[in-house]
C-alpha cells in the first residue's frame, strides 16, 4: 500500500471540492483518521468515508476527547509517534492483503 495525504497534492488554501474528496476516497482501500486535534473537518471527512462504506482506522493521542463517531470504542490511542507507528503497522496489516 501507498500512503496518500491530500495536501501533498493540492494547496491547503484551495477551495473544498466534495467531488474531489469523493474521487480520492474512491481510490482508497482504508482511511486512517487521526482525531487528535478534534478538528471539525476531520469528523466531516470521517463521515464521508464511513458514508461510502470504506474501512477506517481511527487513532488519537491519549487524552483526546472523541466526538460523534460510530466507532468510538475502536479508536487506537497512542502516547508517542513511535507508539502510533507500532499501532498502524498492526492495524494496517489485514488491509495490505486486500
Amino acid at each position: 500500500m501507498d500512503a496518500y495525504f491530500p495536501l501533498d497534492y493540492r494547496q491547503h488554501h484551495e477551495d473544498f471540492q466534495a467531488a474531489t474528496v469523493r474521487d480520492e476516497i474512491g481510490r482508497c482501500v482504508v482511511a486512517v483518521v487521526d482525531l487528535t486535534l478534534e478538528r471539525p473537518s476531520c469528523y466531516y471527512e470521517l463521515g464521508m468515508v464511513q458514508g461510502v462504506g470504506l474501512s477506517t482506522i481511527l487513532v488519537a493521542e491519549i487524552g483526546t476527547q472523541i466526538h460523534q463517531t460510530a466507532s468510538r470504542k475502536s479508536v487506537a490511542f497512542y502516547r508517542s509517534h513511535e507508539e502510533l507507528l507500532a499501532n498502524l503497522i498492526q492495524l494496517l496489516r489485514p488491509h495490505s492483503r486486500a
